[in-house]
């Protein structure tokens, strides 16, 4: 049994990369097609689209892996000749699309990889390793824009394919020669092919063709790559002061949130908040203040799953668009404390906050942390426990403030 190719024939390993590869990208591109046509109108359609969306990243990765392989396998063997190589214009095509094949296998997955490693996702890789990349830091820019080359991309590769394997019927029924079968069997007899005469054009044109195709595929697409929602720019609502006396402005804040899907941590904040805050220093054991936050839950940016954050299951924005909390600020021996209830969905939870708060002339800073248990509010009551979405949510926030 053969191995490695000959000028008449390909190898046993040839093969079999070819039609594993094949075989993977076959799985693939079904998988994908299949969650983008799954809605996303109940728990369970969620659940699905995201169970389906991480079978088609982690075939996408073993298809990446296995064409790097046989990228590099072909590299150190013989290729076998064409047998149209005495047709110069044929000859230059069929170098074309091996070309374009090979630029494909790698882009396509690749562009979806880094996408999904820029982004705070959902719906993750089912590898053990593969959810981040070296150098690609987690950005929504970065992920949309390769979300964009993805999809164009997968476009050209389909195309590709679809010439490959029209070239490989027309080889068998029409010119009725051994360029299919001898892929098909390592034991088929093959006939020497005539002298080999390859154009070295097909490279450069591939590549010019590729960078053509994407760039027609940029202008058309309807949500160009500078257009992204952008989860880490986080701002905040000023306030007026209700009076004269401890009455502080917030400069500018970050309310941030913390959450586990699928074991993978998701990052997100809020756009819109606003506060009042009040508040005399002490130091003494006693009460120093009150502060009054109003949160537009409907301005909750989370990566990819922020339509499914706001709706229905979990924050429900359109039915309860303001979270609220109202709480006193507490002198205690270790500190600062903010205490009162925490009101998301109409569900109010008495919540005590640490504070760390940092005072240089007529500026104030503080920071705190807040672990809520997510059913406690009724935020994703259809996922019970951890398996899907973790029950416990972080939040975060920092304000910098200045004394009227």
């Amino acid at each position: 049994m053969q191995i490695t190719n000959t000028p008449q024939t390909y190898g046993l390993l040839s093969i079999a990369l070819h039609w594993l590869t094949a075989l993977l990208v076959f799985i693939t591109l079904p998988l994908g097609w299949y969650a983008n046509q799954i809605p996303i109108e109940t728990s369970h359609q969620i659940a699905e689209k995201a169970l389906f969306f991480s079978w088609h990243k982690s075939t996408g990765i073993a298809a990446f892996i296995v064409a790097l392989l046989r990228i590099l396998w072909n590299v150190c063997q013989t290729r076998p000749g064409l047998y149209n190589a005495n047709k110069p214009a044929e000859a230059l095509l069929a170098g074309m699309m091996h070309w374009l094949l090979y630029i494909s296998l790698i882009a396509v997955p690749l562009t979806g990889w880094i996408s999904h490693a820029a982004s705070a996702g959902y719906a993750p890789i089912l590898w053990p390793l593969g959810q981040n990349l070296p150098l690609i830091p987690k950005n929504d820019d970065i992920s949309n824009g390769f979300a964009q080359l993805h999809i164009i991309s997968k476009w050209i590769f389909v195309s590709a394919i679809v010439l490959h394997t029209a070239a490989g019927l027309k080889h068998h029924f029409w010119d009725r020669d051994s360029t299919l079968l001898r892929m098909l069997s390592i034991d088929h007899a093959a006939p020497m092919p005539p002298k080999q005469t390859r154009s070295r054009l097909s490279v450069p044109i591939v590549c010019a063709l590729w960078i053509t195709l994407i760039e027609i595929g940029i202008f058309m697409m309807d949500n160009p790559a500078n257009e992204p929602l952008t989860q880490t720019a986080i701002s905040s609502q000023q306030t007026e002061p209700k009076s004269d006396n401890g009455n502080w402005t917030m400069q500018n804040g970050e309310l941030r949130l913390t959450v586990q899907q699928f074991g993978i941590t998701l990052n997100g904040g809020f756009e819109e908040w606003s506060t009042t805050i009040q508040f005399i220093p002490r130091d003494t054991i006693g009460t120093a203040g009150e502060v009054n936050v109003t949160i537009s839950t409907g301005s909750l940016k989370i990566g990819s799953v922020t339509d499914y954050a706001v709706g229905e299951d979990f924050l429900d924005s359109d039915t309860f668009p303001e979270a609220y909390f109202h709480a006193t600020i507490e002198r205690v021996p270790t500190g600062y404390v903010a205490a009162g209830p925490l009101v998301i969905r109409n569900q109010s939870v008495n919540v005590m906050i640490p504070l760390n708060v940092k005072i240089d002339n007529d500026i104030a800073t503080a920071t705190g942390t807040l672990d809520v248990q997510r059913l406690d509010f009724g935020i994703g009551a259809n996922y019970p426990d951890d398996s899907t979405v973790s029950l416990k949510v972080r939040i975060t926030f920092s304000i910098s403030a200045t004394h009227q």
